[in-house]
């Protein structure tokens, strides 16, 4: 008897762990999803009758590189896929902002700013494709949206 309910419980824990591991990772909110890519807070507004959405990030000391005019290849990455998630997610923006910052000698840092509208991502190809597309092509579509959009990388 010990040994049959032993065995019950091991077996429902290896089928109890992973099947609420999926469930926690399908209900995951906009705000978690892009935590993964430094997203500290999102807002929506309306600014000159167009409605906008800023991001804002704050990155470690140790995500920055200074030393050059670039952005480093995880910003990169980090501008796609937000631009590519706010704009496949919510139709009714009509553009994105993102503030990055960075932690300085116990305060924050201006990173970057970058913006870009909807036409202007259409244009790049980011609207209407899926996930792993924009994953899996990443530095293609960066390209497109960095000549389309506006950035200004702050060197502090």
């Amino acid at each position: 008897m010990k040994r049959e309910t032993l065995i019950l419980i091991i077996v429902l824990i290896l089928v109890a762990v992973p099947l609420l591991w999926v469930i926690q990772y399908l209900v995951l909110t906009p705000e978690d999803k892009l935590a993964r890519y430094n997203v500290h807070s999102i807002e929506f507004k309306t600014i000159d009758g167009k409605n906008v959405s800023i991001i804002y990030q704050i990155k470690k000391p140790e995500e920055v590189d200074l030393s050059t005019d670039e952005l480093d290849p995880k910003s990169k990455v980090e501008i796609c896929y937000i631009v590519w998630y706010i704009y496949n997610h919510y139709d009714n923006v009509d553009e994105v902002q993102i503030i990055s910052y960075y932690s300085k000698d116990n305060g924050l840092k201006e990173y970057y700013k970058f913006k870009i509208d909807r036409s202007s991502a259409k244009l790049a190809g980011l609207l209407n494709i899926s996930e792993e597309d924009i994953t899996s092509n990443v530095f293609h579509y960066y390209n497109k949206v960095i000549k389309l959009g506006k950035l200004k990388i702050y060197k502090n």
